[in-house]
């Protein structure tokens, strides 16, 4: 876009600010819209599928809700045999060092962990072992 057609544009959008009328984020009626293009007559189109509809924003909203909610699941599923894999799930933690090794064929064995003795000293200090009288699941009833 050139300088001057940005310019005049610009322009126009000032003047019907000062004006008060005919916004291009009012609709006829005075209430908002999301876009002007639907007072000017312009539709949106999909490449693949033609003209958007209500109904098409609705359907793409709900198949994307449901595309989400099944990533979220098999995400889970995946850090769960990971952790049953004796691996770990996450980032690297304190009190652990990453442990770099790979397979027979050259490719990386990932989630690795070995104790680092000087910070797991310092987990130990900050969250010192249960014991029978301190834990109220180990207590006997009564």
């Amino acid at each position: 876009m050139s300088g001057e057609s940005y310019w005049l544009i610009q322009s126009k959008a000032r003047r019907r600010a000062d004006q008060g009328t005919n916004s291009p984020t009012t609709a006829p009626d005075g209430g908002p819209t999301r876009s002007p293009a639907p007072q000017r007559g312009v539709k949106p189109h999909f490449a693949s599928s033609g003209e958007i509809s209500e109904l098409h924003v609705g359907l793409k909203g709900t198949m994307n809700a449901l595309f989400l909610k099944d990533l979220a699941d098999k995400t889970r599923r995946g850090l769960r045999g990971r952790v049953a894999a004796g691996r770990s799930a996450g980032g690297r933690c304190y009190g652990y060092d990453v442990v770099r090794a790979v397979d027979a064929r050259g490719e990386p064995l990932r989630g690795g962990r070995a104790v680092n003795a000087a910070e797991a000293a310092v987990v130990r200090r900050i969250f010192p072992p249960p014991t029978l009288s301190s834990d109220t699941r180990m207590r006997k009833p009564g």
